[in-house]
């Protein structure tokens, strides 16, 4: 089912029961004069919002769900209302806020603590999905140390350009992480020195990194790098491109700072 366009009601709140629906969709939509829209739909598995309000709006309507258990949620669009999702279970969630004003910061935070009311109702996710671009605005809202600890969330991917800091910032939020994705061309040239604790996750349960894109700029190096160093659990790191052979390759990105074992070996994929 797909709702989209403006709404203007009688009265502030609106009640939807959909006993049977399994997908919806809210496109473009204005909740015009309404201050809470209540969605009952005990079988609803799939749920997805796009471009819901603007930016610039000033009035705010809560949508809120019960009595399901989603499978997949995805936010895509320029600015989120507010998702009430704390009757409800989600397995996993795509958060892509498209629209990005650079150089003004009152909005970029307004994206971040926007985002970040979203991620507080996900504690029991198990998959999650951002953009590089959502990462830095939530760092930047200021208001990392009161997000959840996601101690269900087991697999992480960011696409876009991110900036490391701001994902290793993010991390301390999610203690069991095992699998990070990295969907990007390249990573800021960061100073890995600068970080003052790092992760639970990376030390203890962090198992493999996805480079979907793996340049040979030395930013992307010294990414790898740190993950391989510090995450003791890690197995594999899965992207990096073979030019002559696997052991000049891992002599060249790590300088024999460890050397293998029989129960730990990297191993390296990719094109020839």
């Amino acid at each position: 089912m797909m709702i989209y366009g403006e709404c203007v009601p009688s009265t502030s709140k609106l009640v939807f029961d959909f006993p049977a629906l399994e997908t919806l969709e809210l496109q473009n939509c204005k909740w015009l004069k309404v201050n809470l829209v209540e969605i009952n739909a005990p079988a609803l598995s799939m749920f997805k919002a796009v471009c819901c309000s603007d930016l610039l709006e000033v009035d705010k309507c809560q949508i809120k769900f019960s009595k399901a258990k989603l499978v997949k949620c995805e936010f895509v669009g320029r600015f989120i209302e507010d998702f009430d999702f704390s009757a409800t279970s989600v397995f996993s969630a795509t958060i892509d806020f498209r629209s990005y004003y650079k150089d003004d910061i009152h909005l970029i935070r307004k994206i971040g603590l926007q985002a970040g009311l979203l991620l507080k109702g996900f504690c029991g996710l198990n998959r999650l999905k951002m953009s590089g671009k959502v990462v830095e605005a939530v760092v930047q809202s200021n208001q990392r140390p009161l997000l959840p600890k996601f101690n269900m969330l087991k697999r992480l991917e960011v696409f876009t350009k991110c900036n490391s800091g701001a994902l290793l910032e993010l991390l301390h939020a999610m203690p069991f992480l095992e699998s990070i994705v990295l969907q990007m061309w390249y990573w800021d040239d960061y100073d890995y020195d600068e970080v003052e604790s790092l992760p639970s996750c990376i030390v203890s349960h962090l198992k493999e990194v996805r480079f979907s894109s793996f340049s040979k700029r030395l930013p992307d190096y010294r990414m790898a790098q740190f993950l391989w160093t510090n995450a003791l659990r890690l197995k594999k790191i899965v992207g990096l491109r073979r030019e002559s052979s696997e052991e000049r390759q891992r002599k060249k990105m790590f300088g024999q700072v460890r050397e293998e074992s029989e129960e730990k070996k990297l191993r390296i994929f990719g094109q020839n």
